[in-house]
């Protein structure tokens, strides 16, 4: 996925993270599950881009998980449970396209505002209305889908029932003014919503989206958007087993509240934290408490090391393998000038580099130069595709990772692309040197041999 398309993709992403439907509520609760009960969905986000002759999609898969905590009457506390399993975000920000929350369905079944814990960032098009809708149990036939950003866009709405499945069916009303989300012009908007009235749960729900935006002379940018939801397990939680869980899901929301409000700004994990995985190691939070902590120590490691780097110390060393298998250890190419490359085919400004690189690569291949690209692609695949495909010719390392003792990880390379210049006796000579600056430093160093 080159930039551009990336970048356009995680805005609409953005503007369409909550795109709910609101109705006219219920008479009363369709929701009225009894306490213990545990719903598993499947989900799927899909998001196609067409712009400028280039086409682009993204699939995000995730598992949604509710377990109603307690009642008040006709009000269910709910507690919410995912992650995403192939969101691209995921690899840098372990919180992204995780959830760990709770929320309180109404008597008239509409989710509350209010939510306590970490609810997740990078997962478009969905919120917990997507599996809990609030039209369900009402007769409206005409409503608003709403959302964070923009105008609500008016739907018809269909209601037919047979087995016991209530089933709604929404369709955008064609108007003569423009319905727009975050500058978009939507052009359709379809769900279908089956309810059984024997469970008081949501058994599928499917959306799908289409807009336009605008892009002057230029041209537009379509997408479409493709939300699907399936329950696919219905449990009940022994209530000899709730007092723990909810005992472990108020420590658990109390550390997330932490973190929220700062709680690693003294650069270290909360204490907090590192009780609650102590005394919780198979615990609702344990799996992104450990994420999390893992991640904040290999930042600080990395931000350690870069800044142990400086001009004229020496390199540190690295052996990896490169995308053809063969091994590279940087210490082996002393007396050759070692460009390192961290880079992405994702990432703009290193795209707009690329032509200098071929240049210097073309001027001294085999004159004393080796250039080594160590890139944090999404996937290693990408990476031998990209490089195929636009005839990058220097040997490429694959180190999105950043596991100990990989070459990104020891350089602290928090950004890209970030480049590093090492001269014949293997002490840095310059960093982030960019395009002429890189090629005259280059030709000096090599002029000193």
């Amino acid at each position: 996925m080159n930039h551009t398309a990336s970048s356009t993709m995680h805005l609409i992403a953005a503007a369409l993270f909550c795109l709910t439907p609101a109705f006219a509520t219920a008479a009363e609760n369709p929701y009225t599950m009894p306490v213990g009960t545990h719903l598993v969905y499947e989900t799927t986000a899909t998001i196609g881009v067409e712009s400028n002759d280039q086409k682009q999609n993204q699939s995000i898969a995730f598992r949604p998980e509710y377990t109603v905590l307690n009642e008040n009457g006709a009000m269910r506390t709910v507690f919410c449970s995912l992650e995403a399993g192939n969101a691209e975000t995921i690899t840098t920000e372990p919180l992204s396209a995780a959830g760990r929350f709770t929320f309180e369905l109404g008597a008239d079944g509409q989710i509350s505002e209010r939510t306590a814990g970490f609810t997740p960032r990078q997962l478009p098009g969905w919120n917990p209305a997507v599996e809990f809708p609030a039209f369900i149990g009402s007769d409206a036939t005409t409503a608003s889908v709403s959302s964070t950003m923009g105008e609500p866009v008016d739907v018809n709405v269909t209601k037919s029932e047979a087995g016991g499945l209530v089933t709604y069916k929404l369709t955008k009303i064609d108007t003569k003014s423009t319905d727009t989300i975050a500058d978009a012009a939507i052009k359709s908007y379809t769900a279908t919503v089956v309810y059984s009235l024997a469970d008081k749960q949501v058994k599928s729900h499917d959306s799908v989206l289409e807009a336009e935006i605008a892009q002057g002379p230029a041209g537009k940018t379509s997408f479409k958007l493709v939300v699907k939801s399936v329950a696919k397990e219905r449990s009940v939680v022994p209530a000899t087993e709730l007092p723990a869980l909810q005992k472990d899901i108020l420590a658990g929301i109390k550390v997330m509240e932490t973190l929220q409000q700062g709680g690693m700004q003294s650069g270290k994990l909360p204490e907090e934290l590192e009780q609650y995985l102590k005394d919780n190691p198979k615990g609702k939070f344990a799996k992104i408490f450990s994420d999390l902590k893992e991640s904040f120590e290999m930042q600080t490691t990395m931000a350690k090391n870069k800044a142990n780097l400086a001009e004229g110390k020496a390199a540190p060393d690295f052996t990896a393998k490169t995308v053809k298998g063969d091994e590279v250890k940087l210490s082996s190419l002393k007396g050759q000038v070692v460009l390192l490359d961290f880079w992405a085919s994702w990432c703009g400004p290193c795209l707009a580099e690329l032509p200098e690189l071929k240049n210097i690569y073309d001027k001294h291949n085999g004159k004393g130069l080796t250039i080594i690209g160590i890139s944090a692609d999404h996937d290693e695949e990408t990476l031998v595709n990209f490089v195929k495909e636009n005839d990058i010719k220097w040997m490429q390392i694959y180190d999105a990772d950043r596991k100990p003792g990989s070459p990104g990880t020891i350089y602290g390379v928090m950004s890209f692309p970030t480049t590093v210049l090492i001269d014949a006796e293997g002490n840095i000579s310059a960093m982030n040197l960019r395009a002429a600056e890189l090629a005259e430093a280059i030709d000096k160093l090599l002029e000193k041999k």
